[in-house]
């Protein structure tokens, strides 16, 4: 019977050593360049925005400015100010900024990254 909670034991041990690498690993900061598979233009507001308005200039300069501090997240997130294209989704919230993405063909990114309130301020024009 000892050996036999000695080996549980054992097991619960990895477990829990196993679940909080995951996690951390899972939440851990990264780096990402946006820059490399931003598209050429987004939906925006109802109209299509692309390297010429003002909209799409901002939101490029942020995220060429903030490429670190990027975490995983599988929260859903509901945002007035959305560009969207066939590849990517970039959601503005108050406080912070969260992109859905591809890579490598098929496989989904979910990422936030906090930012200040008066960082990408948009006025969607459409009603």
């Amino acid at each position: 019977m000892k050996k036999a909670y000695k080996y549980l034991g054992i097991i619960i041990i990895t477990l829990f050593f196993s679940v909080t690498a995951i996690t951390l690993y899972w939440h851990r900061e990264q780096s990402i360049n946006f820059n490399t598979i931003i598209p050429a233009s987004f939906n925006y507001c109802g109209s299509k925005v692309d390297r010429h308005n003002a909209e799409y200039i901002q939101l490029y300069n942020w995220l060429k400015n903030n490429k670190n501090g990027w975490v995983n997240t599988q929260a859903s997130y509901v945002s007035k100010d959305i560009f969207k294209s066939n590849t990517i989704t970039i959601y503005i919230l108050k406080y912070s900024v969260v992109i859905n993405y591809t890579s490598n063909g098929n496989k989904y990114h979910q990422v936030t990254k906090a930012k200040q309130q008066n960082e990408l301020v948009f006025q969607c024009k459409s009603s």
